[in-house]
């Protein structure tokens, strides 16, 4: 590798501890103002929270969303009630917390977005960014359709008496007898679901019209960055734990509800030993944590360097541990209900969570509907502010200009739209099941890198200088060793299970009034392992390409060129030295390159 290389690391990283963002001016857009530091380098004047409250508000908003509601309750029941709690909780602090703390740590002392940080880096590891930034992509399209959802149960909740109180035509409807009005509500009138996912069922208008309308609520929130999208997290970050203590006050009295709360806090011990459920668990951290989105070390970024980032990562671990567990009592309350009540089991597929449990709880109350408004605007607000946030950090790429904002909208709502078809919500499950596995791979080579690449001292080094202290050796242990060999054995064993299940989703029949396990085809199955690869194939081309680069601008380098770089470099630049681990590196792909050749 030549000495030019090693200077234009040199160039890349030389960071300094002060609160304006000191990326290169390459790194800059156009439009964003430039100041000059005492060394000559060119900063950028970079937007800032308001206050620490709203950044607390903004990173629990973006994690604590459908992955609490929605997500958790369901894995709780598959994993065996209680048991999940154990490998939850022993993932959220050996997995989700360290690698939080990374993404804020790298966000906040480099002050870019997702892309930018990698770059700066090393230019070979941009497709980490990349790939965190398909993953926030993925995810942002089917995560609006939640929102879809709740929209137009927010607007049937107008009618009077609510139109899933009771089975139509005098309860002559043999689906809606063979199952319940709320299920029957949610899978006929709301989906108009067809029986598989090759069905397509057409699309339906009333969907679509809500989805637009999703879109363009996330569109308003986050067209002018961070300024407007913090001040929404002050109603939009509170009110639904509201609605959540409101929620839970009622279900712990109905009938039932102490059965369905042994139900969860029984373990079923056995299911520890099963490896899928820990794999369950570790992509339920970085779900509700929001590590491996880009999300957080874009917001991260808005704050000032000093500010204590150690801090702010345990507040947010314990945080999204208190929401699951109040979730999971909801719930398991209201399963214990309907169990009590149709003497069955009553738990058919995750996304029913938020359709059919919680309205036969708003069927019993007085103010069903003032009860049914509150909870389907909490559910809204509580998914648009993640989505909003996992677009914040989307934006950031593209300079959070609003006409790339409306562009990005756009895009999502017209690939949307196949959410809104009769055979939609199995789409949902599909691009679930296989875009939040690459979160796994993302984490790990963003542990990796900054430990063995970046240097552990130095990464410990920054935190101490932004925050006064160090992050503790369980931190560091975590980051070194326990981390990246779980989140690799997890990832190995996420393989394994889809090589050797063939894999399948629940679909609606509406003769027996129930979900039926069905296998999916192979046409949709190639599309879900298409979206595991688009997660993960940026960061071999980024690499790939910056290798070619760097080729054939050494090969287009003068004698004089070179001459100059050689006296540009400083004896003993420790900015040289901590990059030793990845000039081997390079050195050693080079040889091997050549020696093919």
């Amino acid at each position: 590798m030549s000495l030019n290389f090693i200077h234009s690391l040199n160039r890349r990283m030389r960071l300094r501890g002060k609160p304006k963002s000191h990326a290169a001016a390459e790194v800059a857009s156009p439009d964003e103002k430039l100041d000059l530091c005492s060394s000559g380098e060119a900063v950028v004047e970079r937007e800032a929270w308001d206050s620490k409250i709203q950044y607390l508000l903004g990173v629990v908003s973006f994690g604590v969303g459908l992955g609490a509601v929605w997500r958790f309750p369901y894995l709780c029941q598959k994993n065996g009630g209680g048991a999940f709690l154990i490998p939850y909780v022993v993932m959220l602090f050996v997995e989700g917390l360290p690698v939080c703390l990374l993404e804020m740590g790298i966000g906040q002392k480099l002050r870019l977005g997702s892309l930018g940080v990698w770059k700066k880096i090393h230019p070979a590891l941009v497709g980490i960014g990349l790939s965190s930034t398909v993953v926030s992509f993925l995810v942002s399209v089917y995560y609006n359709v939640v929102i879809m959802w709740c929209f137009y149960y927010l607007f049937a909740s107008f009618q009077s008496p609510l139109p899933w109180t009771e089975c139509p035509g005098n309860e002559t409807v043999q689906e809606c007898q063979l199952s319940s009005p709320t299920t029957y509500y949610w899978f006929r009138e709301s989906l108009d679901i067809t029986g598989s996912i090759e069905d397509s069922g057409g699309m339906k208008w009333w969907l679509a019209l809500c989805l637009l309308l999703s879109w363009l609520v996330v569109y308003i929130c986050i067209m002018k960055g961070i300024q407007t999208s913090g001040k929404v997290t002050y109603f939009t970050a509170i009110f639904p734990y509201i609605v959540i203590a409101v929620f839970l006050g009622k279900a712990v009295t109905l009938p039932g509800a102490k059965e369905g709360l042994l139900h969860l806090f029984t373990p079923k011990l056995e299911k520890l030993g099963d490896p899928f459920a820990w794999t369950d668990a570790a992509v339920q951290a970085f779900f509700t944590v929001g590590c491996g989105f880009g999300g957080l070390i874009a917001l991260a970024s808005y704050n000032p360097v000093s500010n204590d980032c150690v801090f702010d990562s345990i507040f947010t671990a314990f945080v999204h541990l208190i929401t699951s567990v109040l979730t999971s009592l909801v719930v398991f309350a209201i399963l214990g209900f309907q169990a009590f009540n149709r003497f069955q089991d009553c738990y058919n597929e995750n996304k029913q969570l938020l359709t059919s449990l919680y309205p036969d709880v708003l069927n019993l109350s007085m103010t069903d509907k003032q009860y049914d408004l509150y909870y389907n605007m909490a559910l809204e607000e509580k998914t648009i502010d993640a989505n909003e946030f996992r677009n914040c950090s989307l934006m950031e790429e593209l300079d959070q200009k609003p006409e790339g904002t409306g562009i990005l909208c756009l895009v999502c709502f017209l690939l949307g739209l196949i959410f809104t078809t009769g055979s939609g919500s199995y789409w949902v499950t599909l691009i679930d099941s296989f875009s939040s596995t690459g979160l796994l791979l993302v984490g790990c080579m963003e542990l990796v890198i900054i430990v063995y690449g970046y240097g552990m001292k130095r990464f410990v080094g920054d935190i101490k200088e932004m925050t006064g202290r160090n992050p503790g050796y369980f931190c560091e242990i975590c980051w070194r060793y326990l981390s990246p060999f779980l989140l690799v054995a997890l990832f190995i064993t996420t393989i394994y299970k889809s090589a050797s299940e063939y894999p399948g989703y629940y679909a609606w029949n509406k003769e027996i009034g129930r979900n039926e396990l069905q296998q999916y085809p192979l046409w949709a199955l190639c599309l879900g392992v298409g979206c595991l690869v688009l997660t993960i194939i940026p960061v071999p081309i980024g690499a790939l390409y910056y290798y070619l680069i760097r080729k054939r601008k050494e090969r287009e380098k003068t004698p004089d060129e070179e001459a100059l770089n050689i006296q540009d470099l400083t004896p003993g630049d420790s900015s040289v030295q901590t990059h030793s681990f990845l000039h081997a590196k390079f050195t050693k792909v080079s040889r091997i390159s050549h020696f093919l050749r």
